[in-house]
């Protein structure tokens, strides 16, 4: 069984069988912009953002880098979490997630 690895804060090693891998990722955009979405398959996804088919979003502030993964076992958990995350203000999501950094442009 092949299992991907995701980063979360306060946890080193997290391996999450690809089986009953679902994720909310939260990405970093040009302009310093978040952007959280979702998906079961992360590297086609992030491939699909880097081609410029993923969301319109993310198109139009590229570059982007992934700095948070947050593991879900099904598409329920996945999408409560998306739209509780895309519901608080950018510091509480910061803050929530644990996140720190320099603007990108």
């Amino acid at each position: 069984m092949q299992t991907t690895r995701v980063l979360l804060k306060n946890v080193d090693d997290v391996n999450i069988p690809e089986e009953i891998y679902w994720c909310v990722y939260v990405l970093r955009c040009r302009g310093n912009y978040l952007y959280t979405g979702l998906t079961n398959n992360l590297e086609k996804r992030l491939r699909d953002h880097e081609r410029g088919s993923g969301s319109k979003f993310v198109r139009s502030r590229r570059p982007f880098e992934l700095v948070r993964v947050i593991p879900c076992v099904t598409p329920a958990e996945a999408r409560k979490l998306e739209a509780a995350l895309k519901k608080m203000r950018r510091s509480e999501k910061m803050e929530r997630l644990g996140l720190m950094f320099e603007p990108i442009h």
